[in-house]
């Protein structure tokens, strides 16, 4: 049986059609993405001991065993935090770029002193002790003696200034949207999609760090939307369902629970 459309049907029908699948291609999100991964350096003590059959093979191991000091390991990412374009006609910029988070995180931590004063100079050590050797930063203005939980890594977009690494005593202590706390900001992302990333450049030492379980861990986030018009509400680091892209991996440092024993 033949159908027929009349011309003022067909163009509703067209029209529908548009609308839905404008509709459709305007509010697909964008596709942010984090992958964090763990290598074994070339003459490591992490690559001798994956060859050891009677050890670890599923987690990355580095034994802390060794008087060369060779209890080092690599790592990358390949995340995509977003794009920036701009419109060649009228020069209008629309991003969808936003911040990367990059964290260390050491569930054997004790964290904050509770018997040490917080002060305003993070270099008066007169509270830490062998247990607490570290000043963790407790706000923008103080900090306090802590065996850290999490190492914040932050990294210069532009310049030879080294990466830098802060103690806090636990996640709590993270600061969404401080350039401190952020690996890669969005103002210092060049905004064109995918990029891959050797942290920490070639490898990072573990010594006198904590032995244990620790991971490594990338957010990207808020999820930006280029077409609202009110800003994206704060990052939770407690919420992982309101991160835009995470990934973490785990790798080891002498044993599953390090007993209090540092890595040397």
């Amino acid at each position: 049986m033949i159908k027929f459309f009349t011309v003022s049907s067909l163009a509703c029908c067209l029209a529908l059609s548009w609308s839905m699948s404008y509709a459709q291609t305007a509010s697909k999100p964008y596709a942010y993405s984090m992958k964090v991964s763990v290598l074994r350096p070339k003459g490591s003590d992490a690559e001798t001991s994956s060859k050891d059959k009677t050890k670890p093979s599923t987690t990355v191991l580095t034994p802390c065993t060794d008087v060369f000091k060779r209890d080092v390991l690599s790592f990358q990412l390949v995340y995509d935090a977003g794009k920036r374009t701009v419109n060649k006609k009228d020069g209008t910029v629309t991003s969808s770029v936003t911040d990367t988070y990059l964290f260390f995180y050491n569930p054997q931590g004790l964290g904050l002193k509770s018997t040490a004063t917080p002060k305003t100079n993070p270099n008066d050590t007169t509270d830490t002790d062998a247990n607490y050797p570290n000043m963790c930063e407790i706000n923008a203005t103080q900090y306090q003696a802590c065996d850290p939980r999490v190492w914040v890594i932050n990294r210069p977009a532009i310049g030879v200034e080294p990466f830098a690494m802060r103690p806090l005593a636990s996640p709590a202590h993270i600061r969404f949207g401080d350039i401190e706390h952020i690996y890669l900001s969005k103002d210092e992302n060049i905004g064109t999609g995918k990029i891959t990333d050797s942290t920490l450049r070639s490898y990072i030492r573990f010594d006198d760090l904590k032995q244990g379980l620790w991971s490594l861990i990338g957010i990207v986030g808020p999820a930006i939307d280029p077409t609202a018009s009110n800003p994206p509400p704060a990052l939770t680091f407690d919420d992982p369902s309101k991160w835009a892209a995470w990934d973490a991996v785990s790798f080891m440092l002498g044993s599953p629970w390090g007993n209090d024993k540092l890595c040397d």
